[in-house]
């Protein structure tokens, strides 16, 4: 991928001023360079100080002022046809964002003066009319929550984006329709809400879309540059770096700049209103605390001038009548007319929606206290610093009144030798922090548990031929593996592995193709048992024998799997409610031994595109749990079974060494063996891998450190172990009275064993729902999680 190189310069520092002399250079040794500004009057300004600075550097202008109407079509053909001889064209980026293509962009150096915006996100209601822009699209995959918008008749995407009619319907979908035709972007959308937008679901009449800015526009130039305050903080920083982008700070141009830090920090006060991050909400919670706000900063200013910022929304009302007051608006980048001013209130609330905020966190590695930097704390740093702060020969104290005591805290750590103040008007406290986290940021954890899970699926391919060798050792195969070296996607027909019982520690290798694989699982879908224990079980994984002692079904010993099973059983989450979830993957879901109408158990298979490693597979398996439940499904009954209330009722079992019994027929009821196919296709193991991201589930530690500290090396499997210490508390309470007793030795067993909090809670919660004062043992298995309880041996 290219390398950029990039100038994160403070603001007041002359970074104009060093581009500038940058622009002379290249012209002057023959180059043609193209400059984008944020704005048209930056780039007059920019055109108007180099024609006295280097009147011998010949400038062209492409804005409405210049061009009219046809800036694009103007700058298009300049750069078809340029002149002969090198020359600067300055252009504003929402100009240089609509030329349809660049010919030979090895002609120019690209210099951009401000980081461009690289997160677009779009929210348009069209719970009617959205097939006439939906049905020219498909989706392609991009992980277990997002896909792809790619296009599937540009003829129509195009003329939506050019709109040459003013049709009312092309002007609403306009923006996103250029985006998506013009491949400036990549566009994504949550499949889920995107399946119920077209099938017509009351819950999404929305079309929501996260557009990415692609790191291949800059391909080709022959230098590219970004000059920006905080570059490495930016949405657009992070989201190239992850994409390969290689960044290179440009030291010379940083040589030119009258400072690398803030020096004037000394002189400045930064004050704040809220204890808590500042947020539309939070004003609507509180009514009077905006009027408060507002009364605290005219008694703190008095008859000062000062410069605000507030939303659009409430400008209006935002210190009506007071002359002295003057609002910098929401671009603030290049206004020079307030350095004589000394005083700044910041009154805006900017946030990303919970949707884009999850987005931005699930797909793109980038963590909510990320997201506020790059969005508040940046434009908030942008407006104050248009009055004195950036003058370095200022030395009048100065006053700047931000929202949240969060954002100045991040300010005054960008002015050494400043302080923070509160304003006094909210006694509430703030919100905790954690001072012990492993990684810096979402990014660095999403990216070290990429990698991790990569380099785990690279060895199981290369390990494959020796560990069916070494099954077949034992066992007699009839069918053959298909096995495919020349890339990491190897194709295999492993199926998972069948036991006999749970105490059987042999495990015999299922081989076939999908579709036999399915078929064989309906057949055995219409057995009857006199008990379930007489089933036989199926294991997602492949099990290699390993001279450590350890049992032949243990986790060292599972080599690989294939498919991801979900055993569901005391929950309102329905098959087919779970298959809207994920419409796009192909799974069977049947009935299990003891599902009944009223009380329905069952097990998904989520059939896989290739066999994963352990960890790929506990991966996968908790991106799903994830993404059930930001459906809204939560994990247990608040208090007690209702049929209305959204809880999944997932038994956990995470491993590949987790059994299922074999499909068959229920004890009391009919049973269902269905086959969810049309339209859809097996998980992408190496998408989802690729666009994997940490979940609640996974211990964070474990991502680097490659193990799991505390936990004891046991022969069994967790899920056994579970089973087992689950069985023993129903023998200790059978009696009245042993329940509370029982559930503390059940608590020990688990913590001895190594077992994860979050299969813990959910053994600790179905100990208590056995219980007969279930109310109290639920009040005990929270002090339990809460505390990691240790109770003593009773052994």
């Amino acid at each position: 991928m290219r390398t950029i190189y990039y100038c994160p310069a403070p603001t007041g520092a002359g970074k104009t001023y060093a581009i500038e002399e940058r622009l002379a250079e290249h012209v002057r040794c023959g180059e043609t360079v193209i400059l984008t500004q944020p704005s048209k009057n930056l780039c007059h300004q920019t055109a108007q100080e180099m024609s006295v600075r280097f009147p011998d550097v010949p400038v062209k202008v492409f804005n409405q002022d210049t061009c009219g109407q046809k800036t694009v079509v103007g700058l298009s053909e300049h750069l078809r046809n340029p002149p002969d001889r090198p020359h600067l064209i300055i252009a504003t980026w929402a100009a240089f964002m609509m030329l349809p293509h660049i010919i030979r962009p090895e002609r120019y150096h690209l210099i951009c003066d401000e980081i461009p915006t690289a997160f677009v996100p779009d929210s348009i209601r069209l719970p009617d009319n959205h097939s006439l822009l939906t049905d020219a699209l498909e989706i392609g995959d991009a992980g277990p929550i997002y896909g792809l918008v790619k296009v599937s008749n540009p003829t129509a995407v195009r003329k939506m984006a050019e709109n040459r009619n003013k049709d009312a319907f092309n002007s609403l979908v306009n923006p996103l329709a250029k985006r998506i035709h013009q491949g400036r972007h990549s566009t994504y959308i949550d499949i889920k809400s995107y399946n119920g937008l077209l099938i017509g679901s009351k819950d999404d009449r929305l079309l929501a879309t996260y557009s990415m800015l692609d790191p291949t526009l800059f391909l080709g130039f022959k230098s590219v540059v970004f000059a920006g305050a905080r570059a490495e903080e930016t949405i657009l920083y992070k989201w190239f770096e992850g994409k390969g982008v290689r960044f290179v700070r440009d030291t010379a141009l940083m040589n030119k700049l009258r400072y690398s830090e803030h020096e004037n920090g000394h002189l400045i006060e930064f004050y704040y209103a809220s204890e808590r991050n500042w947020s539309k909400t939070e004003q609507k919670n509180d009514p009077t605390f905006r009027p408060r706000f507002i009364e605290a900063v005219q008694s703190l200013f008095g008859r000062n001038e000062f410069v605000w910022q507030d939303n659009v929304t409430n400008e209006v009302d935002t210190f009506s009548g007071v002359v002295s007051g003057y609002n910098v608006g929401h671009s603030p980048h290049g206004l020079n007319a307030f350095q004589h001013i000394n005083r700044s209130v910041i009154l805006s609330a900017l946030n990303y929606s919970r949707s884009e905020g999850g987005f931005l966190t699930n797909f793109c590695g980038i963590g909510p206290d990320e997201q506020r930097i790059a969005l508040a704390y940046h434009s908030s740093y942008q407006t104050y610093n248009r009055i004195s702060v950036r003058d370095p020969n200022n030395y009048e104290k100065k006053i700047v009144i931000l929202p949240d005591r969060q954002n100045a805290a991040w300010q005054r750590e960008r002015f050494p030798g400043s302080v923070v103040i509160p304003l006094g008007i909210d006694s509430r406290n703030g919100p905790r922090t954690r001072s012990d986290k492993l990684y810096a940021n979402p990014t660095d954890r999403k990216r070290a548990q990429r990698n991790k899970l990569e380099e785990q699926q690279k060895e199981i391919m290369n390990g494959l031929v020796e560990a069916a060798r070494s099954k077949q050792e034992k066992y007699i195969i009839d069918d053959c593996h298909g096995y495919s070296f020349n890339t990491i996607k190897c194709v295999t027909s492993l199926q998972g592995s069948i036991i006999a019982h749970k105490r059987d520690s042999d495990s015999l290798m299922l081989v076939c193709d999908k579709d036999t694989f399915i078929s064989q699982m309906k057949r055995f879908s219409v057995n009857t048992f006199d008990s379930k224990e007489s089933n036989m079980l199926i294991s997602p994984g492949l099990f290699i024998d390993k001279d450590d002692g350890s049992s032949c079904r243990s986790k060292p010993n599972a080599f690989c799997g294939r498919n991801v099973y979900l055993d569901i059983e005391k929950g309102t989450l329905t098959h087919r409610q779970l298959s809207k979830i994920f419409p796009n993957i192909e799974m069977i879901a049947y009935s299990s031994y003891s599902h009944t109408k009223d009380m329905p158990r069952y097990r998904v298979v989520f059939l896989t595109d290739s066999i994963m490693s352990s960890g790929m597979y506990t991966a996968i398996y908790n991106m799903i749990c994830h993404r059930i439940e930001l459906a809204g499904y939560k994990s247990e009954f608040e208090s007690g079974f209702h049929p209305k209330e959204k809880v999944h009722g997932i038994d956990r079992k995470p491993y590949l060494t987790d059994l299922f019994y074999l499909p068959c027929q229920p004890a009391d009821s009919d049973g269902f063996f269905l086959h969810y196919r049309k339209l859809r296709k097996p998980l992408d193991v190496l998408d989802w891998c690729y666009n994997s991201f940490p979940t609640r589930f996974d211990d964070g530690e474990s991502v680097s450190h490659g193990h799991h500290p505390l936990q004891q090396i046991i022969d069994k499997d967790h899920s056994q172990l579970c089973e087992e210490a689950l069985q023993r508390f129903r023998d200790q309470t059978v009696d009245q009275g042993r329940s509370h007793k029982a559930l503390r030795a059940l608590n020990f067993t688990l913590l001895e064993g190594g077992v994860d909090d979050v299969s813990r809670d959910v053994t600790l919660t179905q100990a208590a729902y056995l219980s007969r004062s279930r109310e109290d043992r639920l009040r005990d298995k929270q002090r339990m999680m809460r505390f990691g309880q240790r109770a003593p041996s009773h052994r």
